[in-house]
C-alpha cells in the first residue's frame, strides 16, 4: 500500500486554494512542497503561507483534492502543521539531499 502524504489545504483571500505537503521538502529544510491548480508544484514557506491564508473548508478544497488524487497522491488531510511534521520535513530533506 502506498504511503499517505500529509496535506494541509489553505485558502488565499482571493479564493485560490493551496495544498501544502508538510513533510515533503522543498528547496531548503524549512520549505515544503506545495500545489496550486495554476502553477501546480512549487516551493512554499509554511509560516508565510499561514499568515497570508486561512484554513480551507472541504467544499473549497474539494476540486484541488480530486486533482491531486487523479495524479497519484494518496492524501492524509490535516488542519495544522505540527512540530512532528517540521521534524519529519527536515529529516526528509537531509535524506533526499544528503545534507
Amino acid at each position: 500500500m502506498k504511503s499517505k502524504e500529509i496535506v494541509i489545504f489553505r485558502e488565499y483571500p482571493d479564493g485560490e486554494v493551496l495544498a501544502l505537503f508538510s513533510e515533503i521538502p522543498g528547496s531548503t529544510p524549512y520549505r515544503c512542497l506545495s500545489y496550486l491548480h495554476v502553477g501546480q508544484h512549487g516551493d512554499a514557506d509554511y509560516d508565510i503561507c499561514l499568515h497570508r491564508t486561512k484554513l480551507a473548508m472541504e467544499e473549497d478544497y474539494y476540486e484541488l483534492k480530486k486533482e491531486l488524487e487523479m495524479i497519484g497522491y494518496n492524501l492524509k488531510i490535516r488542519k495544522k502543521h505540527t512540530q512532528k511534521m517540521q521534524t519529519n520535513l527536515q529529516k526528509n530533506y537531509k535524506e533526499i539531499y544528503g545534507l
